[in-house]
């Protein structure tokens, strides 16, 4: 297993052929974990920071390992103007979810919950499956 203790930085070097390392994003929130890469390549991570989508993690001779966060069921809600998402981060926030803003509204987990929310706030969210980058500093917890 190949320790990793932070990500490469591959600014100048020649380009080499890539090697998938897929992670959730879950685990991209840790500092500890172990991941395996599309190549079978196992990975332990012990960092100072959480890794992020698109990180180099190792190299050899011929290839760069690079963090591929994977696609999650999410629902993407569409805003009109700076007022309504803020409306609309706010009564998410308050069920305690992970939120992304866009320039084009706000992205959260697919969760029943949010689904009831939006259906009492009288607005359609649409169900996508992609990668989801919340805000770092915002987390789930229990009163």
């Amino acid at each position: 297993m190949i320790l990793v203790r932070h990500p490469l930085l591959r600014d100048a070097l020649p380009p080499l052929s890539v090697i998938p390392v897929p992670v959730d994003r879950e685990q991209l929130a840790r500092r500890r974990f172990r991941a395996e890469a599309k190549d079978s390549t196992c990975f332990g991570f012990d960092l100072n920071h959480p890794l992020a989508h698109g990180d180099a993690v190792h190299e050899t001779d011929t290839a760069v390992y690079v963090i591929e966060q994977q696609p999650e069921p999410l629902i993407e809600i569409p805003c009109h103007d700076i007022e309504e998402a803020g409306r609309i981060a706010w009564a998410i926030g308050n069920l305690h979810q992970p939120l992304e803003a866009r320039p084009d509204g706000v992205r959260t987990v697919a969760d029943p919950a949010v689904t009831a929310l939006l259906d009492q706030l009288h607005l359609t969210g649409r169900q996508i499956h992609d990668r989801f980058t919340p805000f770092r500093s915002t987390h789930n917890h229990h009163h």
